[in-house]
């Protein structure tokens, strides 16, 4: 339901600036709704590729949670939104594959088996 709101929302928001300033003004809007839209595509992808959420999942995703809600607000509001919730988006993934928690993921399991 939330969905199809949103597309006639973004519709009728494309109308009012066709009407208003001409057929090349719904291009930005055009552009924005495309990139949300493979940005919901993206994330969706990546959690259904990590979907054993042990603790070092859940650790990630709400800090890239976090940074793709930004994104996403940041392609209506403002570029540096965008770019902020990006950058933490991009953070939160290279947390995640760093050597430092696997490191930490081998040492709990090690303690665990003692």
């Amino acid at each position: 339901m939330l969905d199809a709101l949103g597309l006639v929302a973004t519709v009728a928001t494309a109308g009012l600036r066709v009407r208003q300033r001409g057929a090349l003004a719904i291009a930005p809007v055009v552009t924005r709704a495309a990139a949300g839209v493979i940005a919901f595509t993206a994330f969706g992808t990546l959690w259904i590729a990590l979907t054993d959420m042990g603790w070092r999942e859940q650790a990630t995703f709400w800090p890239s949670f976090l940074g793709f809600m930004l994104f996403v607000i940041g392609l209506w509001a403002g570029r540096s939104i965008a770019i902020g919730g990006a950058a933490i988006f991009t953070l939160a993934l290279l947390g995640y594959g760093s050597p430092a928690t696997t490191s930490i993921s081998g040492w709990r399991s090690r303690a665990a088996a003692r």
